[in-house]
């Protein structure tokens, strides 16, 4: 049978007592006749197969030097918001940035350009067919986020959108040879 032991040692300062500490003593009518050096061992907390298959694995990462053994300078929040490219872009109205095109459709653009919400802008008639989703393109920021106040509403209601118009084209996925053979069968 397991038995607990508490000790409690207690300081009393103008009449106020308070627990400094509290020493646990764990005691065994069945350990009786073992020595304190076999109870200290059987007390100690074993190691499943889990942790210690872990243990192995860690340890021969270390050997290999994969797992560096001095701690990385970890940078604060404020250093990587500070150094971020969305605040050293300053005030994005009128900014050119590069995008990627993900959607396209009918006459409209989806550009992913880094910000808050995709941008859409108007495919251009010209060489409409080289404007395809992975393409890279130069665009200028209108507004960052779409949104208005409508007639009798309390809050503004937002598109969850960006506004901006097409610059140029960086860059696509489609060669000069398959879009002629487009142009071709149109």
């Amino acid at each position: 049978m397991l038995h607990l032991m508490r000790n409690f040692r207690f300081v009393t300062k103008n009449n106020s007592s308070k627990v400094c500490a509290v020493s646990l003593r764990f005691t065994s009518d069945v350990n009786k006749g073992i020595g304190n050096d076999q109870q200290n061992t059987k007390d100690e907390i074993k190691i499943s197969g889990l942790a210690k298959a872990l243990g192995k694995f860690h340890e021969i990462e270390k050997s290999e030097g994969k797992i560096e053994s001095s701690p990385r300078e970890e940078k604060s929040f404020l250093h990587l918001l500070r150094h971020s490219e969305f605040v050293q872009l300053g005030n994005p109205q009128g900014k050119i940035v590069v995008g990627k095109i993900f959607q396209v459709v009918n006459t409209d653009l989806y550009v992913d350009f880094g910000g808050k919400f995709q941008m859409v802008c108007r495919k251009p008639k010209r060489n409409s067919q080289l404007y395809v989703r992975n393409a890279e393109v130069k665009v200028r920021l209108d507004e960052l986020e779409l949104c208005a106040r409508f007639l009798g509403a309390t809050e503004d209601l937002t598109l969850l959108e960006a506004s901006g118009t097409l610059v140029e084209l960086v860059s696509t996925p489609v060669s000069s040879d398959s879009a002629s053979k487009i142009n071709e069968v149109k």
